[in-house]
């Protein structure tokens, strides 16, 4: 058996990157030896300003389950291509770091998979001149990506392969042939009935980018030439990463092209097909629709595929976190009551014991206690709160802002995005403590904590969201690294905020948006006890504090490092005194640090606001 080279893999990794990543919407990574060149054909994806489908776990009148997004945990890779579903609980794991393909298993209970429980590195069975890409089908017949790499090739095609007993991938044989003008093969998806492949292949000459093709199993057992998908699928930018539903009657894929919200978007179209004399099939594609936000984010959504249906069930994989990085994600419905049906072995059937009268009491209770509780659940009273996210300096509307409502677990219970005007609708529970969060991509964020009493009167929320962030950690007289517990607000009170999650804050928001700025600046201020020197000082020392502890959240997390700068203006910048405001309270005020997001386009005119 030979192993997989780290070598190797370095060169899939580049290969495999150059080809996928880079599109005709004008990615940073350019055009790389077998990639097709720029289209010729207008390439523009019309911006979709649908509104998000709803993730709220809170139940409405009728509904019978929800939406529900995680991010799948415990991977080895850091970056994650593609879950390819075999069974109830396992399937493949394709990925760029490390061995090319993994096996899977999570929970036996559990359909749907957020945690993988175990983890086997499958072994190509063939020299180390093969790299393998994506993968579809089942353990006994499927069909991957294959790059040679002999005589420093970089050609992609297709191959029939199978995972023996001993956790090795055996390829048997090229199942579509090259052709001059097609250099690149790859993403495959099998049909259900394992007589059609739709796959992403180079257009001839590379005049429109990539397209999705397909081909069909003939009675021979060959295959057919590849036939385009035609223009209703394919747009005139790339189409890649088709799979199909588990009753083979829609099809998912990612393209650069159609209607989406920034970057690679997962797409469905539904299929229908006939039967050609010679027993092939002929499909028909229906326009393809957009399979929502927050799915689809601004950054890049590849490889999606799905154990039922698009609307149950979608794996895919995402840089939304980070641009550097591609995590697994799943989108399934969850319901609201659990499935109570269970099945009863005979010959396991263990006698009940008899409980004693208080014994019996107690259960009574429980189960009158839990029905209060569903019928709770299902009273629920919902409100809808507007309001608009403005610039706290400039009082412009800001367009796309990100409004998202938690619970005190931090449960996402609603999400939204602001309009042109800056104005959001979002809807909420009453009678729960709420925490409403505006942020943006060139600012940072205003975080609100609500608690609705009364249906009749629901506020309307402003967020002034800052270009320069303000956060006031609490120092200990002449101290820089062991700040009080909590942070102070805006007028020298503490708060109940400890200072790390008010840092852990900033992390978050700078790690949502990492493409969006060149650097940060933090700025450390400081009280006007002691001389200037010393004061210019012990303000870059606290804010050197800060910039560290970012850090060490961004390298926890496994997050690309952002380019931080630190300065200090000590009490250069001292807050002027209110009327009659202690002097203590001033000073107070003014121990603080500012962030300062360097923006590579700046649209907004920093004007400091009054603190």
């Amino acid at each position: 058996m030979i192993y997989l080279q780290q070598k190797v893999l370095g060169v899939f990794l580049f290969v495999f990157v150059s080809i996928v990543l880079t599109s005709c919407g004008g990615m940073t990574l350019p055009k790389q030896l077998n990639c097709p060149p720029p289209p010729v054909y207008p390439c523009k994806a019309q911006i979709n300003t649908s509104s998000p489908f709803d993730t709220s776990s809170i139940r409405k009148p009728n509904q019978e389950f929800y939406r529900t997004i995680k991010k799948v945990l415990n991977l080895s890779s850091t970056h994650t291509w593609q879950y390819v579903p075999i069974s109830n609980n396992n399937g493949l794991l394709t990925h760029s770091d490390g061995p090319s393909f993994e096996f899977v298993n999570h929970a036996v209970s559990e359909a749907i998979l957020d945690y993988v429980d175990e983890v086997k590195q499958l072994n190509l069975f063939d020299d180390n001149n093969v790299v393998l890409g994506t993968v579809s089908g089942t353990y006994s017949d499927l069909v991957v990506g294959v790059v040679d790499q002999s005589e420093h090739s970089r050609d992609v095609s297709l191959y029939s392969a199978e995972v023996n007993a001993q956790y090795s991938v055996i390829l048997k044989n090229e199942l579509v042939s090259l052709t001059p003008f097609q250099r690149w093969m790859a993403h495959p998806a099998v049909s259900p009935d394992g007589k059609t492949i739709v796959f992403a292949a180079e257009t001839p000459n590379g005049i429109k980018g990539t397209d999705l093709y397909f081909t069909n199993k003939k009675s021979d057992g060959t295959w057919t030439d590849p036939i385009n998908c035609g223009d209703v699928l394919n747009s005139n930018c790339d189409d890649i990463c088709p799979s199909f539903s588990k009753n083979g009657k829609e099809i998912l894929f990612s393209s650069y092209g159609h209607s989406g919200f920034g970057g690679y978007d997962i797409f469905s179209s539904n299929v229908s097909s006939t039967i050609n004399i010679d027993g092939t099939k002929a499909f028909q594609f229906s326009q393809p629709i957009n399979v929502g936000s927050p799915i689809n984010t601004a950054k890049d959504e590849l490889f999606p595929t799905t154990t039922t249906k698009s609307e149950e069930t979608v794996y895919y994989s995402s840089n939304q976190e980070n641009s550097q990085f591609f995590k697994l994600y799943v989108c399934y419905q969850k319901s609201f009551r659990p499935n109570s049906v269970a099945t009863l072995d005979s010959k396991k059937i263990t006698p009940i014991p008899r409980k004693s009268k208080t014994e019996l009491q107690d259960s009574i209770k429980r189960v009158q206690e839990e029905k209060l509780l569903i019928e709770n659940i299902d009273t629920v009273t919902m409100v809808t709160i507007n309001g608009v996210v403005v610039n706290e300096s400039t009082k412009e509307p800001i367009e796309n802002a990100d409004v998202t409502v938690t619970d005190k677990q931090k449960v996402v219970v609603a999400e939204t995005k602001s309009d042109k005007q800056g104005n959001y609708t979002v809807t909420v529970p009453i009678n729960k403590e709420l925490e409403i969060k505006a942020e943006a991509e060139n600012v940072f964020y205003d975080i609100k904590t609500i608690k609705i009493t009364d249906s009749t009167q629901v506020p309307v929320l402003t967020f002034n969201v800052p270009i320069q962030l303000v956060l006031r950690i609490n120092f200990p007289y002449d101290q820089w690294e062991n700040p009080y517990e909590y942070v102070l607000d805006s007028n020298g009170n503490e708060t109940n905020i400890p200072w790390q999650v008010a840092i852990e804050q900033v992390a978050v928001n700078l790690s949502k948006y990492p493409d969006e700025f060149e650097s940060i600046t933090i700025v450390g201020h400081t009280d006007d006890v002691a001389s200037d020197s010393y004061n210019i000082n012990l303000g870059k020392k606290r804010a050197t504090f800060v910039r560290d502890q970012l850090l060490d959240y961004f390298k926890k997390n496994q997050l690309q490092p952002i380019n931080i700068l630190v300065k200090s203006e000590g009490e250069r910048k001292l807050l002027p005194q209110r009327e009659n405001e202690d002097v203590d309270i001033r000073r107070k005020r003014s121990r603080r640090v500012e962030f300062i997001k360097n923006n590579k386009n700046k649209k907004w005119k920093i004007v400091a606001p009054k603190r």
